[in-house]
């Protein structure tokens, strides 16, 4: 068990770490968990030297993940401890380091605490979608594997759309989500989009969580897509990995 401070957000990034899957559609929560991870190092580190900005992870092979603990500025008063997480236990068995690193760091309330952001085939891409229940995302099978591992199926997800393969075409969908993100359709571009959209609604979270409804219709209930999107030539957000 840690010390105090105690931690006030966990929040895991469900994906594949393996080199290969880098990239690859089911890997989006790790993908965003290095892409916030990156802008709070940058903020917090922006007068210190390029090498010294990335954001340091500690492979920890005791629990089974990729940890990267830091205080967190959120306002003028309200200063959180976070942990963010990403699993190596492959996607299936999330579950196991989730529990790990729970247990480890000691927690009060899951359903306040636990934040699980992941991929979604059932929401288009450059979407997200907020919520503290599951009923929704059944047959994920890393977030089965959380659900089952904890016993408790309330807690924070952010869902980053990936959308469905086209009809017309002969991909499954474990081929499409273990895919690479592409340019064709614009859709590193909608996912950079979405990327956006999961830190800005995590920051603002963070500052006020009982204002979740009001989060949700801003960032969660989008008519349109901008047409101007930012153009993303690479998904790779650099992190300083440490114990490997």
């Amino acid at each position: 068990m840690t010390s105090n401070p105690p931690v006030d957000y966990f929040i895991v990034g469900l994906g594949n770490f393996q080199p290969e899957y880098e990239t690859t559609r089911h890997n989006v929560g790790f993908i965003c968990v290095n892409y916030i991870t990156n802008l709070i190092a940058l903020e917090k580190n922006k007068n210190k030297p390029d090498e010294h900005k990335l954001p340091i992870f500690f492979r920890r092979m005791d629990l089974n993940a990729d940890i990267h603990d830091i205080m967190y500025q959120a306002t003028d008063k309200r200063l959180l401890r976070l942990v963010f997480i990403k699993p190596l236990t492959g996607m299936n068995n999330s579950g196991m380091a989730v529990q790990k690193v729970l247990q480890y760091y000691g927690y009060k309330d899951i359903s306040k605490q636990l934040i699980v952001i992941f991929d979604d085939l059932n929401s288009l891409p450059g979407t997200l979608t907020i919520q503290n229940s599951l009923g929704a995302v059944k047959g994920h099978k890393g977030i089965d594997s959380i659900e089952k591992t904890l016993n408790n199926n309330t807690f924070y997800h952010y869902r980053i759309g990936i959308g469905r393969p086209p009809s017309s075409s002969n991909i499954t969908i474990p081929n499409y989500v273990l895919g690479e993100f592409t340019k064709d359709r614009q859709e590193m571009d909608l996912v950079g989009y979405s990327l956006t959209l999961t830190a800005k609604a995590f920051d603002e979270f963070s500052k006020n969580p009982d204002n979740l409804k009001a989060i949700k219709k801003k960032y969660c209930s989008l008519k349109k897509i901008p047409k101007n999107l930012n153009k993303m030539d690479s998904l790779l957000f650099p992190v300083d990995l440490h114990g490997y």
